[in-house]
C-alpha cells in the first residue's frame, strides 16, 4: 500500500514479525520473490507461531497474532499496549516451562545480576530430552517481562542506553590508539631476515608460442517455452503458475480470490458474479480481478493476450497489463485495451518485453468499464520465453 497510509500499527506490524521471528526461529512468509512475500502480508495470515514452536505458551500466542492482525484497527493501538499485554500473558503462564529455548538463552544473557540459584540437580542422562531451562517463579515472570521489554525498545531503536553504549565503544577506541605507539604500524609477520633475491635473467625459459585462436561456436537458436497460460495452466491452488486475485476498483488492496464449487462451477470466486474461469471472468462494480504471475527465468518474454464480450450489452470492460506493481491505480500499465458493450469483435494483441529477470512480475487486470452489468467476458493469456510458439 501507498506509504502515505502507514500508521502507527504498521510499525507495531513490524515489531510483531521481530517477535514471531525470536520465538519461532522462522519468519512467517518466506518466498524467493520480494512481491510475493508483500503480497503473502497483505492477502495471507500467519502460520500460528505454536505449529512451529509447540512450548510456546497459548497466551503469548495470542498477543503476537493480535500484534499481527491484518487490519490496523484490530491491532494493538500503542506500544505500551503491547507490552502491557505481553505482561499479562507472562504472568497468567508464570508457573509454566518457559516456552521458547530462544527467550530462555535471551534471558540468561540479559540479566546477569540476577541472583545465584540453588545448586542445579545432578545432571540428566544423555538421552533425556527433558527442557533445561527451568527458573522460579517470580524470577522467570519478571526477567522475562524485561527481556521481552528490551526487545520492544531495541526493535524502535529507542534504547535510553544507546548514547552510553555510544560513548564507551568511542573510549574504548581511544584507549586502543593510545596504547600502541606512536608511528608504529601494527605487523601480521615477524620480521626476519630476508631472503636474497634470485637473479633469473640467465635460466629464464622462452615465452611458448601461443597457440592459434579458434573461433568460438556459434550460439544455438534461442528455443522458446510457454511459461503460463490462462487456459492451460488454470491452477486450483496458489502454489500455480498463476495467482487469482481482487481488489476494490482503484485501492490496491488485492486480496486471493476462493476457489470453490458455485453457480457458474468450478472457478475462483469473491462472489458469484466476480469470478475467474478457466476460460472468462466477470468483474463487479466493487472488485476488478487479476492473474499474478511471478519469472522465474531471464531474458526476453512475449505475452500474447485476446478478449472478446460474451455478454452482449452493457458498457464493456477494460483489459490492461502491468509489469513490477500492484499499484494499477497510479502506474502507468504496458497495454490497455476497452471493449465495448456491443463489441462482437474482441482483440487480439503481442505484447514484447525486451528483458525479464527473475522475481519480476506480471499483473493482468478485468475491470468494468463504468458499470458491471453484462460484463462476462472470454478472455486468454499466454506468457512466453523468447516467443510464444
Amino acid at each position: 500500500r501507498h506509504s502515505g497510509s502507514a500508521v502507527p500499527q504498521s510499525d507495531l506490524y513490524s515489531l510483531g514479525i521481530i517477535l514471531y521471528q525470536m520465538l519461532t526461529g522462522r519468519v512467517p512468509f518466506n518466498d524467493p520473490s520480494s512481491t510475493t512475500v508483500a503480497v503473502q502480508h497483505l492477502t495471507m495470515p500467519v502460520p500460528p507461531p505454536r505449529e512451529i514452536n509447540p512450548e510456546l505458551p497459548p497466551t503469548v500466542e495470542a498477543v503476537l497474532l493480535k500484534a499481527l492482525s491484518k487490519a490496523p484497527e484490530d491491532r494493538y493501538q500503542t506500544g505500551q499496549q503491547l507490552i502491557d499485554a505481553l505482561e499479562a500473558a507472562l504472568q497468567a503462564d508464570d508457573d509454566a516451562t518457559i516456552a521458547s529455548p530462544l527467550l530462555a538463552t535471551a534471558v540468561s544473557k540479559a540479566a546477569p545480576a540476577a541472583p545465584t540459584a540453588p545448586p542445579p540437580s545432578p545432571t540428566p542422562a544423555a538421552g533425556d530430552k527433558r527442557p533445561l531451562f527451568y527458573v522460579g517463579i517470580g524470577v522467570a515472570a519478571a526477567l522475562g517481562v524485561l527481556v521481552l521489554l528490551a526487545l520492544v525498545l531495541t526493535a524502535f531503536f529507542f534504547m535510553r542506553n544507546v548514547d552510553d553504549a555510544a560513548s564507551q565503544t568511542a573510549q574504548e577506541t581511544v584507549d586502543a590508539t593510545e596504547a600502541a605507539p606512536l608511528g608504529q604500524a601494527p605487523t601480521t609477520e615477524p620480521l626476519g631476515d630476508e631472503a636474497p633475491a634470485t637473479d633469473t635473467s640467465s635460466t629464464s625459459e622462452p615465452s611458448p608460442v601461443s597457440p592459434p585462436t579458434t573461433e568460438p561456436p556459434p550460439t544455438p537458436e534461442p528455443v522458446p517455452q510457454i511459461l503460463a497460460d490462462t487456459a492451460g495452466n488454470f491452477g486450483t491452488t496458489e502454489q500455480e503458475a498463476w495467482r487469482y486475485i481482487w481488489s476494490p476498483p482503484d485501492d490496491d488492496n488485492w486480496k486471493p480470490l476462493s476457489f470453490e464449487e458455485r453457480r457458474y462451477g468450478d472457478c475462483w470466486y469473491a462472489e458469484d458474479y466476480i469470478r475467474i474461469c478457466s476460460d472468462s471472468a466477470h468483474p463487479g462494480n466493487g472488485a476488478d480481478v487479476g492473474w499474478y504471475w511471478v519469472s522465474t527465468v531471464s531474458g526476453p518474454l512475449e505475452i500474447r493476450i485476446s478478449a472478446n464480450k460474451i455478454d452482449s450489452g452493457g458498457d464493456g470492460v477494460v483489459v490492461s497489463v502491468y509489469q513490477n506493481t500492484l499499484n494499477t491505480s497510479e502506474e502507468a500499465p504496458l497495454f490497455r485495451r476497452t471493449l465495448a458493450g456491443r463489441d462482437s469483435q474482441g482483440f487480439a494483441e503481442t505484447i514484447k518485453i525486451n528483458q525479464i529477470e527473475p522475481e519480476e512480475s506480471i499483473l493482468i487486470v478485468l475491470n468494468r468499464n463504468g458499470d458491471a452489468t453484462s460484463d462476462h467476458t472470454a478472455i486468454r493469456a499466454r506468457i512466453c520465453h523468447y516467443y510464444c510458439p
